[in-house]
């Protein structure tokens, strides 16, 4: 497995990756990663002769990620060997950045994480004609399916975001509502959770100064443990992603997961099937008028509504199933 960061180093590649080689070990398959080294173009002729030395059966590599920061390594050992390669992103590339995955399509078998973003890819290599395999990632965050959802007990007057804490994640939309509730003296508390990279601390420092006089609550850099535990005593979330909900939207899977009553917006990329799971709100004073109108009684019937829904659906992305997917893929790349 071949992945530019992997825990500790934050990146939510890399939480994947680790989420899938666990799920990968547990279904008894042999996987040596290889992350968090130089991946500068002087250290290739190293790399190769270490992925050599564990003479894999496959090489499966992880693209984007944090870790690669600008080297062209990834694309170069996609050409060098046969490779599968899971492609998390196309959509949100820079237009010249979408310029780096054209070796991928040569000669890998690629994984993408929806339809939306294989098609996005045809787009941009029209002549690649791999099947569409298709595996939508998991919650990065480990944990037993909450479900029934239980409402009793839980929190009614706080409003969770869970996510990265950086740029264009939809966190000016969540300081948004706070300024509205305190406008309009609704009692609510927003707590938002999140981990911060080192490159995103001038962004964190900046957008938590903007909060000193709302009713905003920071727990950063929790383990998965803690945030698993704190999102179980809640029971509303706000996840307002400026391109809309999608698949490979991580945190509202596991926020789903946790079988909160789920607030975000609605995207190109977002799945029919998200309607039956979610509520959609374009804009914080959308969802402020919502709350102002929101009983406890009726959270309640609204979380028992969609939770049938919610349960279907993750069901179908626990780990273990993801595990399976891959595991069917690798046995056809290798009878080839």
């Amino acid at each position: 497995m071949v992945t530019g960061s992997y825990p500790p180093q934050l990146c939510g590649v890399g939480d994947y990756t680790e989420k899938l080689v666990l799920a990968l070990q547990n279904q008894g398959v042999d996987v040596v990663v290889l992350s968090n080294i130089d991946w500068s173009f002087s250290q290739l002729k190293n790399i190769c002769k270490r992925i050599d030395e564990t003479k894999a059966d496959i090489i499966h590599i992880q693209f984007p990620g944090i870790g690669f920061k600008l080297s062209f390594v990834p694309q170069i050992l996609s050409l060098k060997y046969k490779t599968i390669v899971t492609i998390h992103e196309v959509s949100q590339f820079h237009p010249l950045r979408k310029l780096w995955l054209l070796p991928f399509s040569v000669k890998s078998d690629l994984i993408f994480t929806s339809l939306f973003e294989y098609k996005y890819f045809k787009i941009i290599c029209p002549w690649y004609n791999g099947k569409p395999n298709i595996i939508p990632i998991g919650s990065n965050i480990a944990g037993p399916i909450n479900f029934p959802v239980n409402f009793h007990g839980k929190n009614t007057d706080e409003i969770i975001y869970f996510g990265l804490i950086r740029p264009k994640k939809g966190l000016e939309q969540v300081i948004e509502l706070a300024a509205l509730l305190k406008e309009n003296h609704l009692d609510y508390k927003i707590k938002i959770i999140g981990k911060i990279i080192d490159k995103d601390l001038d962004y964190f420092y900046t957008i938590k100064k903007k909060t000193k006089s709302l009713p905003v609550e920071w727990l950063t850099n929790f383990s998965e443990n803690e945030v698993s535990n704190e999102l179980s005593k809640q029971t509303i979330a706000y996840l307002p992603y400026p391109d809309g909900a999608s698949e490979r939207r991580g945190s509202l899977l596991t926020v789903i997961k946790n079988g909160l009553m789920v607030y975000t917006t609605k995207g190109p990329q977002t799945p029919s099937v998200f309607a039956n799971m979610v509520t959609f709100v374009e804009k914080p004073k959308e969802l402020l008028d919502i709350l102002a109108q929101l009983s406890k009684e009726r959270v309640g019937i609204q979380l028992s509504e969609k939770s049938v829904n919610m349960q279907s659906f993750i069901k179908s992305i626990e780990w273990s199933e993801i595990a399976k997917k891959h595991l069917s893929i690798y046995q056809n790349f290798i009878r080839k």
